[in-house]
């Protein structure tokens, strides 16, 4: 499958270069090593409705992957705000937005491969 549309890089580079230089400005009002999470699920939403989405339309993909993961990055992210302002010292622990990334990704793969399976079993 050709990707057609070149929004896929210049997305991720566009929404991290202003997102952090506009945490930098306003003196890291939260924590750079935060701040990616966020930050990628914004990046994902603009091409889950772009890209992604021309290529579901078009029968190219079994299922809406990157959109989810977007959602699920979003929908997640005042909660990982939310728990480090209970507890400031999660902030020392570099690997809290990682391992949530990961799990919310390994939740998404999940789904993506069951709707794989339900069009490849009727096909």
């Amino acid at each position: 499958m050709k990707y057609k549309n070149q929004i896929w890089g210049m997305t991720y580079f566009f929404i991290f270069f202003v997102g952090y230089m506009i945490n930098a400005i306003m003196d890291n009002i939260i924590s750079p090593q935060f701040l990616w999470f966020p930050l990628l699920g914004l990046a994902n939403l603009i091409i889950g409705l772009t890209t992604e989405h021309y290529h579901f339309s078009k029968n190219e993909l079994f299922a809406r992957a990157i959109l989810l993961y977007s959602i699920f990055l979003l929908i997640s992210t005042p909660f990982l705000i939310i728990f480090t302002i209970i507890d400031p010292n999660l902030l020392n622990y570099n690997f809290i937005a990682l391992a949530l990334a990961l799990v919310l990704a390994s939740i998404n793969a999940s789904y993506s491969i069951v709707q794989a399976e339900k069009k490849v079993v009727r096909a």
